[in-house]
């Protein structure tokens, strides 16, 4: 099966510091000191957790094509 080279068309930012108020309770990506990404909710002062992102919108017609 030959995969596409890009599969995620969105812009590669993290964002440091604590999140809006409004999404402090959503689950988002978190960065941790070790440079690792793991799927949790930010909570104030946790330690080892230095960045955020959003999650991604999941594009439901190139899972189709791919045969996700």
């Amino acid at each position: 099966m030959a995969y596409p080279e890009v599969c995620v068309n969105q812009n590669s930012f993290w964002n440091y510091g604590a999140p809006p108020g409004e999404k402090q309770g959503s689950k988002m990506l978190l960065l941790t000191i070790g440079k690792i990404c793991i799927i949790g909710k930010w909570r104030n002062c946790e330690a080892g957790v230095i960045g955020w992102k959003e999650l991604p919108n999941r594009d439901k017609e190139l899972e189709l094509s791919l045969g996700l």
